[in-house]
């Protein structure tokens, strides 16, 4: 259910093939908007541990509830999200650019969160 561990092994798998432009599917997401979208799939996931649901229940709200949702906010497709992932995990280099991405807005929206715990504590005074 790791996203991130499901897109390494992937990564492996098809190894460093050699793409050309052709290979680009019409419906390619950009690296920044992936990020976006990948970024909320990972809190989603995150959600789902806390919720301790059997696995496949978790895997049944994940795909129908939580990823039919961002997607549908990003205005693409469950088969252009794939397609553009199954484009990008052929480049290590460019899959590499969008996770490091992902774990810079992770890391944002963890500090974020933080400091407005921190502020709802007393913490901090603003």
């Amino acid at each position: 259910m790791r996203l991130g561990i499901w897109c390494f092994f992937l990564t492996l798998l098809v190894g460093v093939g050699a793409c050309s432009e052709k290979d680009k599917p019409e419906c390619l997401i950009s690296k920044t908007e992936l990020a976006s979208i990948l970024s909320d799939l990972h809190i989603s996931e995150k959600k789902l541990d806390y919720l301790n649901l059997p696995s496949d229940s978790a895997a049944l709200v994940y795909h129908r509830l939580y990823k039919k949702e961002i997607l549908s906010r990003a205005s693409y497709s469950s088969d252009c999200f794939e397609k553009t992932m199954d484009y990008y995990i052929k480049y290590p280099k460019e899959i590499e650019d969008v996770y490091r991405m992902v774990v810079d807005t992770l890391v944002k929206r963890n500090a974020k969160v933080d400091s407005l715990e921190k502020i709802q504590e007393g913490v901090i005074v603003n």
